[in-house]
């Protein structure tokens, strides 16, 4: 790595966690007053979860593929948080969501954010029934997982799903099914595939990094409102840092090179 990239990196970096640091404390004070911006999967959830209590019938959350160990772990993390959250919403209702993991490490993890979610509201009599975790065998790209959660949906008559994880272009399959029964859907992939498949196909789609703002949009949780809000910041320096090279360029094409010249000179460059 040359001088001038390694110093750069050192700057973004920097100011990465410099922004996170300052974003952190305004959140956590302003947690009731700090308004993100609207993203249509996260503002439609909890709608669709109360539909559900209404009907009767429980949530499907499917994490595909994700699981603790090694790259995914963050992403399985992720989809945890995501399923605690759809989990603590159904949990005032008499259905608990239906947890299908593909990976076996997830299995503990799904057990986990439903008891959590029963604590959460105070229905600790109900903790024997936070048991509607399902796994089926795992595979990359498995259609058969995708496949399969199309005859969960219709066994447990499942009021919406969510799918999140790593779900690519089999997406499809369980978005076709959701459309078919009228069921609410979500597109929570992390992969590229899933989501343009989730974009056209879903209900609503989470795209980009909107995957790992669960926590900051369902639970209010003040450090990752902080994460949430130093992430946004960061997006529109990085989009500024884009714009600057093409300002610099059209300037120097309207003014012979005045800029170029001024910024070598500002920068102690040039002779």
């Amino acid at each position: 790595m040359d001088p001038t990239t390694r110093v750069w990196t050192i700057l973004i970096i920097v100011l990465a966690f410099a922004t996170l640091a300052m974003a952190i404390p305004v959140a956590r004070r302003r947690r009731g007053g700090l308004s993100l911006r609207s993203i249509p999967g996260y503002d439609a959830l909890p709608g669709i979860v109360s539909a559900s209590i209404e009907a009767g019938r429980p949530m499907l959350v499917a994490i595909n593929q994700d699981g603790i160990g090694g790259t995914p772990t963050p992403y399985a993390l992720i989809s945890a948080e995501i399923a605690y959250q759809v989990a603590v919403r159904a949990a005032i209702g008499e259905r608990a969501p239906v947890l299908a993991v593909s990976d076996v490490t997830m299995i503990p993890i799904a057990y986990s954010a439903q008891r959590r979610a029963v604590k959460a509201v105070g229905r600790t009599e109900r903790l024997g029934q936070a048991k509607r975790v399902q796994w089926y065998a795992p595979g990359t790209r498995s259609l058969a997982f995708a496949a399969i959660l199309t005859g969960v949906a219709g066994n447990e008559r499942i009021a919406g799903g969510v799918y999140s994880g790593a779900f690519g272009a089999e997406l499809a399959l369980p978005l076709w099914d959701a459309t078919n029964k009228r069921i609410y859907s979500i597109a929570a992939s992390h992969d590229i595939e899933g989501q343009a498949v989730g974009y056209v196909m879903a209900d609503y789609a989470l795209l980009g990094d909107e995957f790992s703002l669960s926590g900051a949009y369902l639970g209010a949780d003040g450090a990752q409102m902080g994460s949430a809000l130093a992430q946004t910041v960061l997006q529109f320096l990085v989009i500024l840092g884009l714009l600057i090279p093409v300002v610099v360029v059209i300037g120097d094409a309207v003014t012979s090179g005045a800029i170029t010249r001024f910024l070598t000179g500002l920068f102690g460059g040039g002779g």
